[in-house]
């Protein structure tokens, strides 16, 4: 004889387990739209001389910057800067002055001063949004 097959679901989802894991796609889908927007809030950069800090840049920074080397976050690379800039621009400000990791403090140029180290750091950040 040949068996039928049952149109009936041989299991049920109680309904704890539904509101749980309801609960958790919308805690995921929450944590992703926090997400998106902490990393895709483009920071007030107005206040900075980018044409002076990528003029610097272009002469000291772009050794690493440009392609990473050392760790550094690339100039150009959202992906790079924006884990970086949800800690927020004083965050950067300090880590380029204090040096970070393998970059020396002032990116090895101790002749910079505050101002320029900062519009070196929102040229970088202009061209990475």
């Amino acid at each position: 004889m040949s068996e039928q097959l049952s149109a009936q679901p041989t299991h049920t989802i109680s309904k704890p387990h539904l509101l749980i894991g309801g609960i958790t796609l919308v805690s995921i889908l929450m944590g992703g739209l926090v997400y998106f927007i902490v990393f895709n809030q483009k920071p007030d950069i107005s206040r900075f001389d980018i044409v002076k800090g990528e003029s610097i840049y272009n002469n000291v920074c772009i050794a690493c910057h440009v392609d990473g080397r050392f760790g550094a976050p690339k100039v150009g690379n959202h992906k790079d800067w924006a884990p970086r800039l949800a800690k927020g621009l004083d965050n950067l400000f300090h880590n380029a002055w204090q040096g970070l990791n393998a970059m020396p403090p002032k990116g090895g140029q101790t002749q910079l001063s505050e101002d320029e180290i900062k519009d070196i750091v929102a040229f970088m950040v202009s061209k990475s949004w």
